[in-house]
């Protein structure tokens, strides 16, 4: 069993998609002929929609002002390249950069030339703009455009004048091929002009310096000992200048060591150290050999000497600076420290035993010594600067035209530097790159068109249509969104998707209990009751047949007791037997509707536990209509729904079955509460009672999708209290109302007087209902 169930499943599932799209297709072609029919019911205002949309666009045709367009092509190539360098891309390159010559079309730089170009009188709307602003609006006018894949420009511009037009045109295009030809022009040609003009310049401004240089060397009449314009009297000043620094050093250094030598005398001090920094002066021999240091050591003590005298500024400079810790330091001090110990040991040899000298007859030497060479030092000095002023004289006196002839040779130099670097860029100026060069060639010229392109009589009049069109029908689709009301017995089919069986006009109102309620009786050959035999008919011929069933609605007061009960007289009529049965249990309609109220029923049948014949058999109304009996609904109990799905209430319909030919109970409606679903799924189908000028679309929508989503089968819609006008196809009705889903019952609660005018309305006479908890 199981296996079969799956096989069974799994042949159904690959039909579902099937059936979902086919579902999907269904509904979206009854959308569309729900459309189709509200145009068709609203013709006439569509039509008007589309007549004031084409006089509005013929009022446009006639005042809009006319625009004229003028168009041209620009071709872009690139000229001077190869073959081979077209056959790998050069072509690819110049489609590839069409976009970018596109805006440079539309650029402020080839905009305001263009505008420049233009005359007054073709100016036309920009004129009256300020010069400043011309260039933006003739951007935003501007069309250009390139097909893909080629090389070629479309310009087009719109004005009120075609002359005008076809003369912007032809201005941006001879402002954008100047542009292009600027920004294309071979650099080495542009360079070797400039190169050229320079060299020309450079040329005229030698030949002056040139003839100036002359001029003054034959004025200033001066010697030169090199040939590169060093006047000899200068040069031998500056030679005595630099005898007489050396000089002042020698004498500086004689008093230097005379003051040492004084110094050390007067304080008593061991004189050989000063005895050795001497020895290379007059009487060194002499001196050498009694302090016993020959030559060598003679020289050598004075080097370091004179490098300690240097080592001991440099470390002063050095310990401001770094501090006595860094390396550079620590090294003059060990290099002062070393020399030192080499002078020391030198003044120890040469007073060794032997080899000492007295200090008392060192001194006299030592001073006669270092006061004939500070003597010397001093004359040399002299001598040196009297030679030096003499030739200053002399050198002073031919400064000024040495130093002119000197300027002039200096800016000649200067220029045949800058000639020769002139003459050497001329001669590598590369005149080949002119074979990658774009150029730009204008394919057609603008002409003046005398046919307006806007607006066109067939674009305004296509745009008319369809903007009324989509008005009219737009409005008739909010429309019909925002009246949520059927509007036609087709449009009712067609939205619940269930066919109506039955249209039943607005009744007259009787009163009365039992027979004297039901119209069926009361005028059983007019044609208000004839609507019942057609429902009769149609549920006597529906698919399948049909021996009982519940007659139900959206909501309260929609008339479905009226609907039943005179349909139930109309299957006894008939001949059939028939059993009406008030299931109700909320608010009882057809009870008090027959006369029946306060009678056991339908409760006390599901409550009592005796045999189900004998308990219906014994509240039963037999003597309402021949061939009809009728089960009232009984004393109210607390609990309907759970009573109507016990099995007593089955076994009670099965009991029904076999003693009757038919079946007709009377449930409540479906949104309020579930018990017609419940009863519905133990007959045969559920017939629908619709009130149109009441009943809303969503609400009968959401019903009925609950009815087939509880798996009951909906037989069909009985359209009640319809009013007729003009046409059979289609119902008229007021749109103000409101209902409200309240739906129960209170303890000895009175019906409303505004349900009781209702049910009046729909056919059933006003009776006072008392409401029993």
């Amino acid at each position: 069993m199981s296996s079969g169930n799956t096989m069974s499943r799994n042949e159904q599932s690959p039909t579902a998609p099937s059936a979902v799209g086919a579902f999907s297709e269904l509904h979206a072609l009854q959308n569309l002929m729900h459309l189709l029919r509200l145009i068709e019911q609203h013709k006439g205002f569509v039509t008007a929609a589309v007549v004031v949309s084409c006089l509005l666009g013929g009022l446009y045709y006639a005042t809009a002002t006319r625009l004229y367009q003028s168009n041209a092509s620009v071709l872009v190539i690139q000229t001077g390249a190869d073959s081979l360098s077209m056959a790998t891309g050069g072509a690819g390159v110049i489609k590839d950069m069409i976009p970018t010559y596109r805006s440079l079309l539309r650029s402020d730089a080839v905009l305001e030339d263009a505008v420049k170009r233009l005359a007054p009188e073709q100016l036309a709307s920009l004129a009256a703009l300020p010069p400043e602003k011309r260039a933006g609006a003739l951007r935003q006018a501007l069309e250009v455009s390139s097909a893909t894949g080629t090389n070629l420009m479309d310009i087009a511009y719109r004005s009120t004048d075609p002359d005008a037009a076809a003369a912007v045109v032809e201005c941006v295009l001879q402002a954008y091929v100047s542009f292009m030809e600027l920004l294309h022009r071979s650099t080495g040609r542009d360079m070797l002009e400039v190169l050229t003009q320079q060299k020309d310049k450079l040329e005229g401004e030698l030949q002056t310096k040139e003839s100036e240089l002359l001029a003054l060397r034959s004025k200033a009449g001066v010697i030169r000992e090199d040939g590169k314009g060093t006047n000899a009297e200068v040069k031998r000043a500056m030679a005595l200048n630099e005898a007489l620094i050396q000089a002042r050093k020698e004498r500086l250094n004689a008093e230097t060591v005379l003051t040492a030598v004084e110094g050390a005398v007067q304080r008593g001090e061991n004189l050989h150290r000063q005895a050795v920094e001497l020895l290379d002066d007059v009487g060194s021999d002499m001196l050498r050999r009694e302090l016993g240091v020959s030559e060598a050591d003679s020289q050598r003590a004075q080097q370091l000497h004179q490098q300690l005298l240097e080592d001991k500024a440099e470390l002063q400079s050095l310990s401001e600076m770094c501090g006595p810790a860094h390396h550079r330091v620590r090294q003059i001090q060990m290099r002062i420290q070393g020399a030192e110990e080499y002078l020391g040991s030198l003044s120890s040899n040469a007073s060794s035993p032997g080899r000492q000298i007295a200090n008392e007859d060192l001194a006299p030497l030592l001073l006669t010594i270092a006061r004939q060479r500070c003597q010397q030092a001093v004359e040399q000095e002299a001598s040196v600067l009297r030679s030096y002023e003499e030739e200053k004289g002399r050198a002073i006196a031919l400064e000024q035209n040495v130093a002119a002839v000197e300027i002039a040779e200096h800016d000649v130099q200067r220029l045949r530097n800058f000639y020769d670097v002139v003459v050497e860029r001329i001669k590598n100026v590369d005149l080949s790159q002119d074979s990658e060069l774009v150029r730009t060639s204008i394919v057609s010229h603008p002409t003046a068109v005398r046919e307006p392109v806007s607006p066109r009589l067939r674009s305004v009049a296509l745009i008319s249509l369809f903007l009324g069109l989509v008005a009219g029908v737009g409005t008739v689709y909010v429309r019909d969104l925002l009246d949520d009301r059927f509007r036609s017995l087709e449009d009712m089919e067609s939205q619940l998707r269930v066919p109506v069986m039955a249209v039943v006009g607005k009744l007259e109102k009787l009163v009365g209990y039992g027979v004297e309620a039901l119209h069926t009786c009361v005028f059983s050959n007019s044609a208000q009751t004839e609507a019942f035999r057609t429902l009769r008919t149609a549920v006597t011929l529906s698919e399948g047949g049909v021996r009982s069933l519940v007659v139900s609605s959206v909501e309260p007061a929609d008339g479905k007791t009226t609907v039943v009960a005179n349909l139930a007289v109309a299957f006894a009529q008939s001949g059939k037997r028939t059993l009406l049965i008030d299931s109700d249990l909320r608010r009882p309609g057809l009870t008090p509707l027959v006369g029946l109220r306060g009678h056991d029923g339908l409760t006390t049948a599901l409550l009592n536990s005796a045999p189900m014949a004998e308990v219906v058999e014994a509240h039963l109304c037999r003597d309402l209509v021949d061939n009809l009996d009728v089960l009232p609904s009984g004393p109210r109990p607390a609990n309907p729904a759970e009573m109507l799905m016990s099995n007593r209430f089955p076994e009670l319909l099965g009991w029904a079955e076999s003693n009757y030919d038919v079946i007709l109970i009377d449930g409540p409606p479906v949104l309020p509460v579930a018990d017609s679903l419940i009863i519905g799924r133990l007959v045969d189908g559920v017939l629908f009672v619709v009130r149109p000028e009441k009943t809303r679309r969503r609400p009968a929508l959401r019903a009925v999708g609950s009815i087939e989503n509880f798996g009951v089968k909906v037989l069909g819609i009985v359209a009640n209290h319809v009013t007729f006008e003009k046409k059979q196809s289609y119902y008229g009705y007021g749109y103000g109302y409101g209902y409200s889903y309240h739906y129960g019952y209170g303890h000895e609660e009175e019906a409303p007087a505004e349900e009781e005018a209702m049910e009046a309305g729909a056919g059933v006479a006003p009776v006072r209902i008392r409401r029993v908890a």
